[in-house]
């Protein structure tokens, strides 16, 4: 069964992402935005990846699913590094609530 993500789907992806950054930012900062290491960043984005993959199971069989995955989890990543600069102007600072 292939039913389009709702808004409440992605709503809830969205806060489990927000939680995830306010709980672990000082890394998220050090490895996304002060120096960019690619480890972290592919270990994030297989992450991600993953978890959409274990919340929709029934979407792996939609044709070029690896390829959508990784327009998402990339998609996702550079949101949320762009947001990061934007809010704490590269300092190394928490992003308030209403940015997230």
């Amino acid at each position: 069964m292939n039913r389009p993500l709702s808004m409440a789907d992605m709503d809830k992806a969205l806060e489990d992402i927000e939680l995830l950054l306010k709980e672990h930012w000082s890394v998220f900062h050090a490895f996304m935005i002060t120096q960019p290491d690619l480890c972290f960043i592919e270990k994030w984005e297989s992450c991600t990846k993953l978890k959409f993959k274990l919340r929709y199971p029934e979407k792996v069989t939609i044709k070029n699913y690896v390829l959508i995955a990784e327009m998402v989890a990339s998609a996702v990543n550079g949101a949320y590094t762009f947001l990061a600069v934007l809010t704490g102007q590269g300092q190394h600072q928490r992003p308030e609530r209403d940015h997230l």
